[in-house]
């Protein structure tokens, strides 16, 4: 057994990993950055990571795939053919199977959204993020609508993401965003979390450079399936819906047209 601390959000987690390749895989998950000392506590959450479950899926790393749910007084389990998600009643512990690092990555975002919208603690958004002067700047999109793109032509801005943007949307006050440990292309960390987030910017490439807001439902509508979650619950997809709700009434949601050089910048600006 060997154990790591990772700290995700605010939240430190313990991980108690059943050999090297687990503790492999979930370094290439979610990095092996060390804890900041400043941080050390008693871990908020206890996950066990178990490599060998299942088998990889055969279709497209995108595509909607079924995921069964089961819900106990023992807590909930969700499974698919490729990981087997168990979480304890009182959410504090969990254990993972997996087979690969899709199901891996998988299985921690399904973890890390029950978890944060069960606490109404934030969200989990599809997207790359980026910090300039001192404000986030968060870019959303269907796959293929250039968030990696975006975060490149960004450099050398810190990048809090450049796949899963992780949202703290508190009671009240501005909405930050953590640095994201999910990451495809850009694995060194920000440097700075967290930061509260100017503005949310849904890509569209085009000819021209240019943005027009949108407002209200338009605005909740274009976000709400951007957001990573999992349906099992009624009453936590109404939880979502209202967090959405206080991110676009907090937060101006644009349309932003962009070719793929970093003229959107001087738009932004």
């Amino acid at each position: 057994m060997i154990e790591a601390l990772r700290l995700i959000g605010d939240n430190l987690i313990r991980f108690r990993l059943s050999g090297p390749e687990a503790e492999r895989y979930l370094a290439m998950t979610i990095g092996s950055r060390p804890v900041p000392p400043a941080v050390r506590r008693a871990p908020d959450y206890t996950i066990a990571v178990s490599s060998g479950y299942g088998h990889p899926l055969e279709i497209a790393e995108d595509a909607e795939v079924p995921v069964a749910f089961e819900e106990t007084p023992r807590g909930l389990t969700f499974t698919r053919a490729d990981y087997r998600l168990a979480i304890s009643a009182d959410r504090r512990e969990a254990d993972i199977g997996f087979c690969d690092y899709f199901s891996l990555r998988t299985a921690l975002l399904n973890w890390l959204s029950t978890v944060l919208t069960e606490r109404r603690w934030g969200l989990i958004v599809h997207s790359s993020c980026v910090v300039n002067d001192g404000e986030a700047h968060l870019f959303t999109g269907y796959s293929g609508a250039g968030k990696s793109t975006v975060a490149a032509l960004s450099r050398p801005r810190p990048l809090l993401a450049d796949e899963s943007s992780i949202l703290q949307v508190p009671e009240v006050g501005r909405i930050l965003v953590h640095d994201s440990p999910f990451r495809n292309d850009f694995p060194e960390p920000a440097g700075v979390s967290p930061v509260p987030l100017r503005a949310v910017y849904l890509l569209e490439q085009s000819t021209s450079v240019g943005k027009r807001r949108l407002r209200g439902s338009e605005a909740m509508l274009a976000l709400f399936d951007k957001i990573v979650h999992w349906k099992y619950d009624n009453r936590l997809s109404a939880g979502l819906v209202r967090q959405c709700k206080t991110l676009v009434e907090r937060v101006p949601v644009y349309v932003l047209e962009f070719q793929k050089n970093d003229r959107f910048w001087e738009v932004i600006s």
